[in-house]
């Protein structure tokens, strides 16, 4: 499986987030910010939002590719949101 991510910003609520990919379907988006989707959290708390697969079957990772993932994801994330507040990382 091949995993990517790509920073976007959300359209209506100038959020940085992580858009978490395998092979070419969109399963999760990663994102630090406060009030994202509705839920208020700790700002800087890692919130992850999973989605399922489009054709309905469920998502099967190998757990150590994942991980890599998540945590590359974090730190790209980390650095776009340092960036948009102009803070050096």
């Amino acid at each position: 499986m091949k995993f990517s991510i790509t920073i976007e910003t959300h359209p209506y609520l100038d959020n940085v987030y992580a858009e978490l990919m395998a092979d070419e379907e969109n399963w999760a988006n990663l994102t630090l910010e406060e009030n994202w989707a509705d839920v208020t959290h700790e700002e800087g708390v890692p919130r992850l939002e999973i989605y399922p697969t489009l054709s309905g079957d469920p998502w099967v990772f190998e757990l150590d590719e994942l991980l890599a993932h998540l945590l590359a994801a974090k730190r790209e994330l980390v650095a776009a949101v340092e960036a948009q507040a102009g803070t050096p990382e």
